[in-house]
């Protein structure tokens, strides 16, 4: 375990110590979650567009018998519902494990750059791999366009990275942080499968009395 834990530190200070004006830029604009709010809004729009639902998606099994707001609708509830579940999952075992942030690491003290500040003092896993990594796998399933999933999957995966640069996290917060969001992502995704299946089935049936 020990091992494990010196290679985390080493890869940390290998990724914070590659810097430079421009990249502390870049990496700080990703890193800021309030920055991706035009996106989650043009997102939860396009989940109300029949047409940006690709041929594969589980919508085209469903959209003639079930009004294109009631799918948005649904679509837009699994959604919260993974953001909602990785970011409450990650905060209790944040609080559970209490691994200090790079940042918080006295360690690591003068060792780390750290600029976007210190942050909280827990940094296992990490909210936002978890939190993106969700979204990402979630809304690639839903809308089965190659060229989005895999735009959105790289978006997330450079946050993550942001994390790393800015001594917010640990890359082992990280792995944890994306395998929660791809569990979360998944189970959102089955559950909405269901329901739309469901509700196609009631609605059929009552369309046949």
């Amino acid at each position: 375990m020990e091992s494990l834990l010196e290679l985390d530190r080493e890869l940390l200070l290998a990724v914070n110590g590659w810097h430079s004006a421009l990249a502390d830029a870049v990496m700080l604009f990703f890193s800021g979650i309030e920055n991706w709010i035009p996106l989650y809004i043009l997102l939860a729009l396009l989940m109300f567009l029949p047409k940006w639902y690709g041929h594969e998606s589980y919508v085209r099994q469903v959209d003639s018998a079930v009004p294109m707001w009631i799918i948005g609708l649904t679509t837009l509830l699994a959604l919260g519902l993974a953001f909602g579940l990785s970011d409450q999952i990650s905060n209790l075992i944040k609080h559970s494990v209490c691994r200090l942030r790079p940042s918080q690491e006295p360690l690591l003290e003068g060792l780390v750059r750290t600029p976007e500040g210190r942050g909280g003092l827990y940094g296992f896993n990490s909210s936002h791999a978890a939190n993106t990594m969700a979204l990402a796998f979630f809304t690639a399933k839903v809308f089965c366009r190659k060229w989005y999933s895999i735009s959105i999957v790289s978006w997330s995966l450079i946050i993550c990275y942001s994390r790393i640069y800015l001594a917010k996290h640990y890359p082992g917060d990280i792995l944890a942080g994306l395998l929660l969001g791809l569990l979360m992502g998944y189970v959102a995704y089955c559950l909405w499968v269901v329901a739309l299946g469901r509700i196609r089935r009631k609605r059929d049936e009552i369309s046949s009395r």
